[in-house]
């Protein structure tokens, strides 16, 4: 996992938030996406996992390129996105804790969204 932070700190840089992913039907987590505006990265989206139990957000993707419309796998492992890495969107796929990031086109068996 790339970062944890509390929800405060999350909504005190967010220009907007965006509940796109929604909740993994096989545990209590939900994954959204949201645009930074910290000055910094402007406008630069990445993708969140939130814990509503705890309250506890954990940044998945932080890199230079858009990450958005994030979607749970029917079987809760992996997490469908949409990425601007190669200067255009594609589809790239991630595991539940942000691990092994790539396209979509480099997963040889493909799970259910």
């Amino acid at each position: 996992m790339k970062g944890a932070v509390g929800l405060a700190t999350i909504l005190g840089i967010s220009t907007s938030i965006a509940l796109l992913g929604g909740r993994n039907e096989k545990s209590s987590f939900l994954v959204f996406g949201q645009d930074q505006a910290d000055g910094f990265r402007a406008h630069n989206s990445e993708i969140y996992l939130a814990d509503p139990k705890t309250g506890m957000i954990i940044e998945l993707t932080n890199d230079k390129y858009g990450d958005t419309n994030p979607i749970w796998s029917l079987d809760g492992k992996q997490i469908r996105y949409v990425s601007y890495r190669s200067g255009k969107p594609e589809i790239f796929v991630m595991n539940w804790d942000g691990s092994d990031q790539r396209p979509l086109s480099e997963v040889k068996d493909p799970p259910l969204w």
